[in-house]
């Protein structure tokens, strides 16, 4: 597993973030949509699902890693292996990029009630 490489992808996606903000606009959009099983406090809503989604996202590596070791001393690492890597890949370069959506793939589906789509770099909304 080379999860070096997303652990990168993620600090870049931090860098990124701390100059734009554009996944706490994202996420702030995404408040009304919210799964009703997500509980959110009532002051600090947007503040409170960014720290939640971001150290979501900081834990990724460190899954996979885990995930890599148990099927290693599980004896089972060579069919585990191709989904690792699938997962890997998918974080480290997600559809449509990190820098459309750098959270897309993680958070996505989980907090929307309804499918959209991020935008890309290059798109003048945001």
């Amino acid at each position: 597993m080379n999860t070096a490489a997303l652990r990168e992808q993620i600090q870049k996606a931090r860098q990124t973030e701390n100059q734009t903000g554009r996944l706490k606009r994202q996420l702030e959009a995404k408040l009304p949509h919210l799964h009703s099983a997500i509980q959110l406090p009532d002051a600090n809503r947007e503040e409170a699902l960014t720290s939640f989604v971001t150290a979501y996202i900081d834990e990724v590596p460190d899954m996979l890693d885990a995930a890599n070791e148990v099927a290693r001393e599980a004896g089972i690492e060579s069919q585990i292996k191709p989904v690792l890597r699938i997962a890997e890949q998918y974080f480290i370069q997600p559809p449509g990029g990190w820098t459309a959506c750098w959270a897309k793939p993680i958070w996505h589906t989980a907090l929307s009630k309804r499918s959209t789509t991020c935008t890309s770099s290059t798109s003048a909304s945001h």
